[in-house]
């Protein structure tokens, strides 16, 4: 059974989420053996401090729980559907009773691409919420949040998400992958808040890869799902795993969402992240709707017939700081306030946890590498 990946619940300055899953040690296995159960996960550990890597940002609520995202458009964010909206779960995942409830009013939230991120000095407000028709958790914990503002481009280069080909071209995407997210750097650590970045992590299993296939049930997930674990470090819930070579070229490219992870000694091990591949219509849908919105052609990975955003919508140069040029690690270079809440379909899932319906997902989010009785809750500010 596998452990939300929520967030801290430190009380303090620093406020970013809990979320992404540590990593470990070798075996995969045993956090199949029923000895150890899979939850939210939340740091990055062994990681390094990242200003650059802007398209990697911060979600967080009024109440100053956070979590992490990608920005994948001038005012679209990719992030973690438990990060928005309530489960009816606890700690542990249970991918056959687990299920969502509706998101959070957007205007709870705000977006920040700070390399320190807090509610009060976030720049972005979230105006919709997004999030696919299925209510399973596992196959189903991703959320798009469009936004009132565009980011521009001279400030931050948006990343493309991977569609076509899929994951299963490991001639594209290679078989590791660098995690960025805002989390804690150890489970009895208290400096969330601050963006930092992890590389050279395997990937163990992607089902219907050739090369790293498996049963999506020895891993407790679904076909919509991979797992990167074996010395994983990834970031927060909701926080984007990246191909390698598309920071060091320029042009990011992520290829999951992380949704939860394995507790094992104090460690997180068998990272599980929703992949991008397994919702290319919602993401195309919302991608034009956004676009729409904040007044610019849709980016090429939605409509290749479009110019894209022009400059991120504001005629700008882009002028970005260095996304992650020592990230040559695996993988081909990257190919070229409403308070509505809008549904769409997902194409693969099977069931999936939530947790009790609160003002506050966050709140109900327990740390991901905390001990498995105890129930951690974000940090609040």
């Amino acid at each position: 059974m596998s452990l939300r990946l929520r967030g801290s619940s430190a009380p303090a300055l620093a406020v970013l989420v809990g979320a992404l899953a540590i990593a470990a040690c070798g075996d995969p296995t045993a956090a199949r053996d029923g000895a150890n159960t899979r939850r939210r996960a939340d740091a990055i550990q062994g990681g390094t401090n990242d200003t650059g890597s802007v398209f990697a940002v911060a979600v967080l609520d009024e109440l100053g729980e956070v979590c992490s995202g990608t920005l994948i458009a001038p005012n679209l964010v990719l992030t973690a559907r438990h990060c928005v909206a309530p489960d009816n779960g606890g700690d542990s995942v249970d991918c056959v009773h687990d299920r969502f409830s509706p998101p959070v009013a957007p205007s709870t939230l705000r977006v920040s691409i700070d390399p320190e991120a807090a509610f009060d000095t976030a720049t972005f407000h979230a105006t919709k919420i997004v999030v696919p028709t299925e209510t399973a958790f596992c196959g189903h914990d991703v959320a798009l949040i469009i936004l009132a503002e565009n980011v521009p481009a001279a400030v931050a280069i948006p990343a493309t998400p991977a569609i076509d080909p899929p994951l299963t071209d490991r001639a594209t995407y290679g078989t590791k992958l660098t995690a960025i997210g805002y989390g804690i750097t150890s489970p009895t650590a208290s400096d969330d808040g601050t963006r930092r970045k992890r590389t050279n992590i395997p990937i163990v299993c992607i089902p219907g890869d050739a090369t790293l296939g498996c049963d999506p049930a020895d891993f407790d997930m679904t076909a919509a799902e991979l797992s990167a674990g074996n010395g994983l470090c990834s970031g927060d819930s909701g926080s984007g795993a990246y191909v390698p070579s598309s920071l060091a070229a320029g042009t990011p490219i992520v290829i999951g969402v992380l949704s939860r992870a394995v507790d094992a000694s104090g460690q997180c091990t068998d990272a599980i992240y929703g992949r991008t591949d397994s919702i290319g219509a919602l993401l195309v849908s919302t991608a034009k709707d956004a676009a729409a919105a904040g007044g610019y052609a849709p980016p090429t990975w939605a409509d290749p017939t479009s110019p894209g955003p022009d400059a991120g919508a504001d005629g700008s140069v882009p002028t970005p700081d260095d996304p992650g040029a020592a990230d040559t690690d695996g993988g081909a270079a990257a190919p070229a306030s409403s308070s509505t809440t809008e549904t769409s379909g997902c194409s693969i899932g099977a069931a999936a946890r939530g947790s009790p319906a609160s003002s506050s997902p966050f709140a109900a989010i327990a740390v991901a590498c905390a001990i498995v009785a105890t129930r951690r809750r974000r940090r609040r500010h």
